[in-house]
């Protein structure tokens, strides 16, 4: 027989927290391995909290659901045909697709929609690599055709930790590396955002293997970019995620979600890579004492959490 599911604490304390009543929730899951693992952990959360949580198909309409949770792209493109009262929180989708969907919604839909998106915001990022490389004080940044918009934003983010930002534009992905080259000598330390055409299968590995050989640590928006030669990276993985979407779900029965739309994840945790810290000769915090000290940061300068 399996073993039953633990809910982490954080998520115990969070649901019993809540004030909303108890209700029917439908869970709209699938998909791959991170989505079905997420699911789990938000039907326990909300089962915790009093609710009746029911696993269904994507596209499922249930008579006497009080809230939708929809996990990924696909599903959350199915959910123009429930109800437009009912409140629908979906989460692990990417920005760009979420903001598609979005615009194609009737405004009565689009106001009771909450989506937790699967990016980490750019000045998160940052505020990590100036905690863990403090005397890091120049910064790269790639910046891709999906990121270069918010190139004010974070020069903006990186001035205000006492960084210089140094910013790299990839306008395709066969500038990468040469735009990379350009950039390195400049730098002491590397910051990756999440924009597919810097951060992909194909270029990520040559991508890590120039910077380690110009001695310049990489921090960056995964826990697999970590894995593969970064020296710290922050994520939102499925626990992360459902405590979020949970807690979503009970603000909206109570009638006390934030403003609807797509949003950054609010909770994460952070991995750091020692191994390839220390062929650089560098001596990082644990993993533990960033991701506090980052959720601390987070909690002064936007009130994020």
């Amino acid at each position: 027989m399996a073993a039953p599911l633990r809910l982490p604490a954080a998520l115990v304390l969070l649901v019993a927290a809540a004030a909303a009543p108890a209700a029917q929730v439908a869970v709209w899951g699938g998909g791959d391995a991170a989505a079905r693992e997420t699911a789990a952990l938000v039907e326990a959360a909300l089962r915790t909290g009093g609710h009746e949580p029911v696993a269904d198909a994507p596209g499922t309409v249930r008579a006497g659901a009080a809230a939708y949770v929809v996990l990924g792209r696909d599903a959350l493109a199915g959910i123009a045909t429930l109800p437009p009262a009912l409140p629908v929180v979906a989460g692990l989708v990417p920005r760009a697709d979420a903001e598609a969907v979005v615009a194609r919604l009737p405004p009565p839909r689009r106001h009771r929609l909450w989506i937790v998106t699967t990016e980490q915001p750019p000045a998160r990022i940052l505020r990590l690599a100036a905690l863990a490389l403090p005397e890091a004080r120049h910064v790269g940044v790639l910046l891709g055709p999906r990121s270069g918009a918010a190139r004010a934003a974070v020069e903006a983010a990186a001035r205000a930790l006492g960084r210089v930002p140094r910013i790299g534009l990839v306008p395709d992905a066969g500038a990468l590396i040469p735009v990379l080259d350009e950039l390195l000598p400049e730098v002491s330390v590397l910051a990756l955002l999440p924009d597919p055409v810097v951060v992909n299968r194909v270029g990520i590995r040559p991508l890590l293997l120039r910077a380690y050989r110009a001695g310049v640590p990489v921090v960056g928006p995964s826990r697999a970019l970590v894995r593969a030669g970064a020296v710290a990276g922050v994520f939102s993985g499925p626990e992360e995620m459902a405590g979020e979407l949970a807690a979503l779900v009970e603000a909206a029965l109570a009638g006390k979600a934030p403003d609807p739309g797509p949003r950054p994840p609010r909770r994460f945790d952070v991995v750091v890579n020692p191994y390839v810290a220390h062929a650089l000769g560098l001596t990082l915090p644990g993993a533990p004492v960033l991701a506090r000290e980052l959720r601390e940061l987070e909690e002064r300068e936007v009130g994020a959490l």
